[in-house]
């Protein structure tokens, strides 16, 4: 008997969206009664991941809407430019971040408090 030919695609399409999901980075806090180290290992991916590109898309939009950047007198273009040089800086210190927390998540010291505020970017 053969098998059907999407059945194996369907399968796989199931696997992935199941890896996805569990794999998901999940916000453990106290509330849950989330193991400290895990919160921490939460912590060190998310950052890693999405350290570098939330820094810098905040760090635009910080700048470029702050009153001076909207103001007649502040030219729109430099505080762009700003806010792109302040997130890459701030994305790389959340990158390092995210590498210390998770070479270090078994280890407990600073009582597991994250190294940046606040805990995770987005």
């Amino acid at each position: 008997m053969r098998a059907h030919p999407f059945g194996r695609a369907r399968f796989a399409v199931g696997i992935a969206a199941l890896l996805l999901v569990a794999g998901a980075p999940l916000r453990a806090t106290a509330d849950t009664g989330a193991p400290a180290a895990l919160t921490k290992l939460t912590r060190g991916v998310t950052n890693l991941a999405l350290g570098l590109p939330g820094e810098v898309l905040t760090g635009v939009v910080r700048e470029a809407h702050s009153d001076e950047g909207l103001s007649s007198t502040g030219s729109y273009a430099a505080h762009f430019l700003a806010g792109l040089i302040m997130g890459l800086g701030w994305g790389a210190a959340r990158v390092g971040s995210g590498v210390v927390d998770i070479v270090t998540f078994p280890v407990p010291f600073n009582d597991n408090r994250p190294l940046l505020e606040p805990d995770y970017v987005l």
